[in-house]
């Protein structure tokens, strides 16, 4: 009798009319056509599918062919953008180099002993700030005989875009601001180790920047009305790679625990590092934030998805939505907003090498789903 039961309830099953086909029986509806029960005649909800991330993949345009080329920033016009750039037949170490997208050709600015560690424009676009060595390693004549300085390269990243490397707190980069043409060189810090990632607010009045001075890699900030140096954040672990937003008011940048980890966050407060929170909590290594134009989007690279591989995303603090932006095997970091904001700046080395990329600022249409 169970057998024949059994029966009627497949070949009910299977007597269905095509739209209850589409849904899926409940475990109590085939629970009563087996036991000869009336099956209960509202079946549920059809499940709806999940929005797909459906977007054209960008082919990014590549602007550097020369060497080695990373660390790219806009000025305000948006026509150049100034990025380093290593291995080249005049010099091995990283020089500062300017590339104008009205003549497509780009020039060198510096011509320094030692290595540079990034630079920014200044916003008024007349003077540049950079981090370099060539300084501090003459001024320690014992490293000096030990370690050449324009053929010594910085050590391995940990993480993309950030120069860690075990001794990172004695690696001696100090703070140079110059004219955009390299001339008029004014130094900045003098404080024996790393003084390095700056970014100037956008009224031209701070200059923030990493600095081991104090035991772990903290945000300082440089007063450039009243010359003087004020400590931000105090979190143990290494804070970094700080970016204003347009309208000065927030700051976003990478706390990592310690110099050996491949974890970190971009962490988001007020211009001063204070009411500050990780953007996102997902176990992972969150690199290079840098704020759109409208204040409210926050551009970032991060290996979330795959630990092997760095990739772009946007956030977007009113609607809390995750938007990603490359799919390609290689590591894409280091991205910045043209002015507009309809442009982005990227570093990557799909072609074999370092090199820096432009592309629209295109976006799918769905949110990604970051569990934290």
């Amino acid at each position: 009798m169970k057998r024949l039961l059994q029966f009627i309830a497949l070949t009910l099953i299977a007597c269905q009319t095509q739209s209850q086909r589409n849904n899926v029986l409940s475990v109590e509806q085939v629970a009563a056509i087996v036991h000869g029960e009336p099956a209960p005649t509202t079946l549920p909800p059809v499940p709806k599918s999940q929005p797909q991330i459906e977007w054209k993949v960008q082919t990014p345009t590549q602007v550097t062919q020369i060497g080695e080329n990373w660390n790219p920033s806009f000025s305000n016009d948006g026509q150049r953008i100034v990025y380093l750039s290593k291995f080249r037949t005049n010099h091995q170490q990283a020089q500062i180099y300017e590339y104008s997208f009205g003549t497509k050709k780009e020039r060198r600015i510096t011509h320094q002993d030692g290595w540079i560690g990034q630079v920014r424009y200044i916003p008024n676009n007349s003077r540049i700030i950079f981090s370099s060595t060539t300084d501090e390693m003459k001024e320690d004549l014992d490293k000096l005989v030990k370690e050449s300085p324009d053929t010594k390269p910085l050590a391995r990243e940990v993480l993309p875009g950030i120069p860690y490397a075990e001794n990172l707190r004695e690696t001696p980069f100090e703070l140079y601001t110059a004219e955009i043409d390299g001339s008029n060189i004014t130094r900045i810090t003098d404080s024996k180790g790393f003084d390095s990632v700056p970014t100037t607010s956008p009224s031209q009045r701070n200059v923030i920047f990493t600095s081991f001075r104090t035991g772990d890699g903290e945000l300082f900030q440089w007063s450039i009305t009243h010359r003087t140096i004020s400590r931000l954040t105090f979190a143990p672990g290494i804070d970094v790679q700080a970016s204003f937003s347009v309208d000065g008011k927030q700051l976003a940048w990478v706390h990592q625990p310690n110099a050996h980890s491949p974890t970190s966050w971009i962490i988001v407060g007020d211009a001063n590092g204070k009411k500050s929170s990780p953007l996102l909590k997902k176990l992972a290594g969150y690199v290079n934030p840098s704020w759109h134009p409208d204040n409210k989007t926050l551009i970032f690279s991060s290996n979330f998805e795959d630990e092997k591989n760095f990739e772009l995303y946007t956030y977007n603090f009113e609607t809390k939505c995750v938007k990603k932006l490359t799919q390609d095997e290689a590591i894409d970091r280091e991205p910045a907003f043209s002015p507009d904001g309809k442009k982005i700046i990227f570093t990557s080395n799909r072609n074999g090498s370092d090199q820096i990329y432009l592309m629209d600022f295109v976006t799918p249409d769905a949110c990604m789903s970051v569990d934290n």
